[in-house]
């Protein structure tokens, strides 16, 4: 593969990413439209659309030049890496509820528990993971 098409594969991912944050916002900043769902569902078509374009060049065996600044190397350090995140997450959510709590606003409250919930679903899924993550992959 030439060096131009890696180039242009690798634009198409960062292009998709961008598209998909834009469409998130679209979804949030507008209110009961009946395009509303339409934003919603073309940012998960184009996180889909990354997924099989960033699928494909792995399979060339290449790697996306568009990555996060650091998504590790092995499957342990991406867990790893992922844990961190999470637990960082979860202590914002945690203060979020607390705050929430203190300014009688249930909404959020209720909103962030839900997902501090599944947050910390996610982590105990990657920590069962952790321990079977001991193989390089790249």
């Amino acid at each position: 593969m030439t060096d131009l098409l890696l180039d242009l594969l690798d634009k198409a991912i960062e292009k998709e990413l961008k598209s998909s944050i834009r469409y998130v916002w679209q979804y949030l900043m507008v209110q009961k439209s009946d395009i509303k769902d339409d934003f919603r569902a073309n940012a998960i078509k184009k996180l889909e659309q990354v997924m099989r374009i960033g699928d494909h060049l792995f399979d060339l065996g290449e790697f996306p030049a568009s990555t996060p600044e650091n998504i590790g190397r092995s499957r342990g350090e991406m867990i790893d890496i992922d844990l961190k995140a999470e637990n960082e997450a979860i202590k914002i959510y945690q203060e979020i509820i607390g705050e929430a709590d203190k300014e009688e606003d249930e909404v959020t409250r209720k909103l962030f528990e839900k997902i501090l919930t599944e947050e910390k679903e996610r982590k105990s899924v990657l920590m069962c993971a952790r321990g079977r993550a001991t193989k390089k992959i790249i």
